[in-house]
């Protein structure tokens, strides 16, 4: 009886002895990652290796308060950053579209009866306006992939504290102790 004993005691120390390393609710495939692929200037959002998209992300971050505001304010940066862009091209395209048709009328007279130029008068500021819209859209769109990077490394970091479980064998005051660390 004094040998089960023993190696009763020495089966239950073992297991504990190896269980008291940390144990993990999720994988680290449970993450999220941002990259760019090899050739490309867009941002792709992977979970499990597989592309997913804004939207599935942002369900993913809501569990996490501030992964989730920074994803909705990258969203607004986002909206921002592609409206000017489309209105910086829209200006660009109608500044180039009106040249092209200007280059085959002919050229208005002045009050004097000489020739005058359009170019200065309507294709410069509408060319300089849709440069400074894309510009500025741009410069958006890189601060929304910003947010969109500290969301998600916000979101990991979460989930790598939130679920990290440790099981700990110590000694007490009345002797042998064990603890669960969540």
């Amino acid at each position: 009886m004094n040998l089960k004993y023993h190696v009763t005691a020495l089966l239950l120390f073992t297991t504990l002895i190896l269980s008291s390393f940390s144990l993990k609710a999720q994988n680290d495939s449970d993450t999220i990652c941002m990259r760019r692929n090899v050739g490309e200037f867009r941002y792709f959002i992977y979970k499990n290796d597989e592309p997913i998209t804004f939207k599935q992300a942002m369900r993913e971050t809501a569990s996490n308060n501030e992964a989730y505001r920074l994803m909705r304010t990258s969203k607004h940066l986002k909206v921002i950053g592609n409206t000017l862009e489309v209105s910086g091209a829209l200006c660009l395209g109608f500044a180039i579209g009106y040249a092209l048709v200007d280059s085959f009328t002919p050229k208005p007279k002045d009050k004097y009866g000489q020739e005058r130029d359009r170019n200065t008068e309507i294709y410069a500021p509408l060319c300089v306006t849709g440069v400074m819209f894309i510009g500025i859209g741009i410069c958006f769109e890189v601060g929304a992939n910003k947010k969109t990077k500290k969301a998600i490394a916000v979101y990991n970091n979460s989930i790598k504290q939130k679920n990290t479980q440790a099981l700990d064998l110590g000694i007490s005051a009345n002797g042998i102790m064990l603890k669960l660390n969540f």
